[in-house]
């Protein structure tokens, strides 16, 4: 019976096949495109027809654990781009200084 839940045309192997498109879709976005609202807008629509697709909880939590994903992502994304601005900033403040970079 368990083999049976998972044979082709069945709801579940449907709602996995889905779920496996999903996933690929949002997950191998770039970090770039990550930060944009137009992603999100796209992201969000896509897990709502997911979930209007098949109107389980199962399907409702695979949307859910999804859109966690994407905003860790996110989240790992912005705090690297800080990093990385404080860092330019540091930079650009040791070049203006003009002891700051001679020899001692």
């Amino acid at each position: 019976m368990a083999m049976e839940l998972f044979e082709k045309g069945t709801y579940m192997y449907s709602l996995m096949a889905d779920y496996w498109v999903l996933n690929r879709k949002l997950l191998s976005i770039d970090a770039e495109n990550l930060m944009q609202d137009d992603f999100w807008e796209y992201a969000t629509k896509e897990l709502e027809a997911f979930y209007q697709k098949y109107k389980t909880n199962y399907a409702k939590n695979q949307a859910l654990g999804l859109l966690k994903e994407l905003e860790e992502r996110y989240k790992i994304v912005k705090e690297k781009l800080k990093e990385t601005e404080k860092m330019e900033k540091e930079e650009k403040i040791e070049t203006s200084l003009p002891w700051a970079s001679a020899q001692a």
